[in-house]
């Protein structure tokens, strides 16, 4: 068996007056494992996880760079990932500077740019709503009226259009340019190089 520091992408939000809007979320890349044991304190995440097939345990340790809530936080384990929104213990607007203690860069640490906002931007958008990342805000869409209003009553009927198999006086192009070739051929031919 072999022991894997999963990876891990976060992002954050922060909000001086709004505590449900000062959260850190994190997805951590487990695939196909089964009972994860994750324990979260106001300074640290641990995780331990096994592989379904036994072949790959996951480790992680993190000291996160300021307390978080360890009473306030949703867990979605799916078949790749865990996903975990975690809040943070103090209100405060600005965004923390890294996720974890240590100002040394981890390998295995990333930033989540899909849930990512600038500190300026946070409150024009919420990742909570997860109709907006799955092409949702069409609820009120009526695909029975699709076509209405796309110029159908402009455009032709087929039974009034005219067939190509009407176009028997148009001179076949194909057989008039093989006759040319011939005789461009033979002028090309007869050339000597003495």
């Amino acid at each position: 068996m072999i022991q894997v520091t999963p990876e891990v992408k976060w992002a954050q939000r922060s909000s001086s007056s709004d505590l449900e809007k000062n959260v850190l979320y994190l997805t951590l890349a487990v695939p196909d494992v089964s009972d994860p044991t994750i324990n979260i304190t106001e300074t640290m995440l641990t995780l331990d996880a096994l592989t379904k097939d036994g072949s790959t345990k996951y480790s992680l340790t993190l000291f996160f760079f300021k307390e978080v809530d360890p009473e306030n936080y949703k867990i979605h384990h799916t078949d790749r990932s865990i996903v975990l929104t975690i809040r943070k213990k103090n209100a405060d607007e600005k965004y923390w500077p890294r996720l974890i203690q240590s100002a040394e860069k981890s390998g295995f640490i990333r930033t989540d740019f899909e849930k990512w906002v600038d500190e300026d931007e946070q409150n024009a958008r919420s990742t909570d709503d997860f109709s907006s990342q799955f092409g949702g805000g069409m609820d009120d869409f009526d695909f029975n009226k699709f076509s209405d209003g796309i110029g159908s009553e402009n455009m032709p009927k087929l039974d009034d259009m005219d067939s190509d198999d009407d176009d028997s006086d148009v001179e076949d192009e194909s057989t008039k340019d093989e006759s040319t070739k011939d005789e461009s051929n033979e002028d090309v031919v007869s050339m000597d190089k003495d």
